[in-house]
């Protein structure tokens, strides 16, 4: 008797074991299935007509390869009880989508507006990303490195492969879903840099120095015509083994040091001497990467530099105006006038 009861108990748990594995599985199976993402370099724009059939939408889908299979597009729809509220209109995809993804957006709304000013840093763009709620609270999209999408995006071949994405979050207006894998967001940005500045004004050549002599420009100077004048300083003093000595630089230091956007003003003695590959008081040449997402105006600025004989500026905190002089005495006397 004792055998038997002790039979009727393995049983039992191994049912239970076998209910178990199966749920895990059938989780794991059912996390992978909805929400992996396909990638997509142009815009897809799927139609669906008053009172359409999820059936016939799932088919529009497939046809559209936004899914792979139409039926578990369907058994999806089912489960999270969302067939009957598909709602009719023009639908635009682009960059990583899933079928999670595309039922939100199709139910939902179209997304989360978010703004991405030129000029932004990287930890500027995740604090945006972070206060509309596109990002999860424990998502971030500052651990990237260039190494993670070198086999998506030919231009990120030849970079450094540690670096972060500084530089290639490009400026302009988004619309993502609430808690987006920050994976398809920085995908997306990726996207748009390519399209948009990469593919239009790159020199192939010189591409990474220029992105990142841009990224100064679009942090020190908001005039279009001065942003030359200065790119044309800066290349010179670069070929005079000058350092360049820009402060924005410096506020970008303290950035990566916090993993987070700080306001960097004042600037420090001590700040001139922190040991980072960014800071261009103590190293001459580029920094060892981008300072911010320039806007396409501040690239072909640094691809178009105008000549000049000036080899300092500053910037008048009062007008923004760009002060310009020829030597070092002029350049000290600057400092006097308008920054003391």
């Amino acid at each position: 008797m004792k055998n038997i009861k002790i039979l009727d108990v393995l049983k039992k748990i191994n049912i239970k074991v076998y209910i178990t594995s199966f749920l895990v599985i059938f989780i794991l199976l059912f996390t992978f299935l909805f929400t992996s993402s396909k990638y997509f370099k142009e815009e897809v724009v799927l139609t669906i007509n008053e009172n359409e059939s999820c059936l016939s939408i799932a088919q529009k889908l497939k046809d559209k390869d936004l899914i792979n299979n139409k039926y578990l597009f369907l058994l999806y729809s089912f489960i999270t009880f969302s067939y009957d509220d598909l709602k009719p209109g023009e639908f635009k995809f682009i960059g990583g989508v899933n079928t999670k993804s595309i039922l939100r957006t199709i139910k939902e709304y179209n997304g989360i507006k978010v703004v991405i000013k030129e000029g932004y840093t990287i930890y500027q763009v995740q604090a945006e990303l972070a206060e509309k709620q596109v990002l999860f609270p424990t998502d971030s999209i500052t651990k990237y490195r260039i190494k993670d999408f070198q086999d998506k995006f030919e231009f990120l071949q030849d970079l450094p492969k540690n670096n972060n994405l500084e530089g290639f979050l490009f400026p302009e207006t988004y619309y993502f879903l609430k808690n987006t894998n920050s994976y398809d967001i920085a995908y997306r940005m990726l996207l748009e840099f390519e399209t948009k500045l990469y593919n239009q004004y790159a020199n192939k050549e010189s591409f990474y120095s220029d992105l990142i002599l841009a990224s100064i420009l679009e942090k020190e100077i908001p005039n279009n015509y001065e942003k030359q004048l200065a790119a044309d300083v800066l290349r010179k003093r670069i070929k005079k083994d000058m350092p360049l000595q820009v402060d924005c630089t410096l506020c970008y230091i303290k950035q990566v040091m916090a993993n987070k956007y700080v306001d960097c003003y004042p600037i420090y003695k001590t700040d001139k001497e922190i040991d980072s590959v960014y800071n261009t008081y103590i190293n001459k040449d580029l920094p060892g990467g981008p300072i911010s997402n320039p806007s396409v105006e501040s690239y072909v600025a640094a691809l178009k530099p105008l000549a000049n004989t000036y080899y300092y500026f500053i910037s008048d905190p009062q007008t923004r105006k760009t002060i310009f002089s020829r030597t070092l005495e002029g350049h000290i006397q600057n400092i006097k006038t308008f920054l003391r």
